[in-house]
């Protein structure tokens, strides 16, 4: 469906802190906001503003790091929502690298966690080997969406700075 609505979601920008937002903003009366809804705007700008707003999102946290060498080039992707291809395209446009998916049958996060507590408990290596997974896939920046992206990052962030006093006096 988001593939029906161009880059920028029609002008519709979503702040994606529905319970709130930990890193790098630590304010849990945070909520979600739509910005930019008109009569014109479709199901699909709205799905797209959800995906580039949890990018830009995503963004503002990578963007904690001042040190640019910490800056990655690479990201590994895994979990539910870079199954979506557009997505994934979608972070990696927003980010300005490129983005790693490796499909798996099993939850990345789950099994890691899963890992730790057998390691901790003195299991022996427990490696796992998923020899059912599909090739991962890659996701490069595209250099023509950059400035585009990096304009719609700072008016999320804008956003975000207009309306934060808000939710600590009149939010939930």
């Amino acid at each position: 469906m988001s593939e029906a609505s161009a880059p920028g979601a029609n002008g519709v920008t979503f702040l994606p802190y529905l319970c709130g937002e930990r890193a790098p903003l630590w304010n849990r009366s945070l909520r979600g906001i739509y910005f930019g809804l008109g009569t014109d705007t479709t199901k699909a700008d709205m799905v797209r503003a959800v995906m580039e707003g949890s990018a830009y999102a995503l963004r503002s946290i990578l963007d904690e790091f001042n040190d640019p060498s910490l800056h990655q080039k690479v990201v590994l992707g895994t979990g539910g929502g870079y199954k979506s291809r557009i997505w994934s395209q979608i972070k990696s446009d927003v980010l300005n690298c490129s983005i790693l998916v490796r499909q798996t049958t099993f939850d990345a996060a789950l099994t890691g966690n899963a890992l730790l507590v057998m390691r901790a408990l003195g299991y022996p290596d427990c490696r796992t080997d998923d020899n059912t997974a599909a090739e991962p896939a890659l996701y490069v920046p595209d250099p023509a969406k950059r400035e585009f992206y990096e304009e719609r990052y700072h008016f999320f962030r804008e956003i975000y700075q207009a309306n934060k006093d808000l939710f600590a006096t009149k939010g939930v």
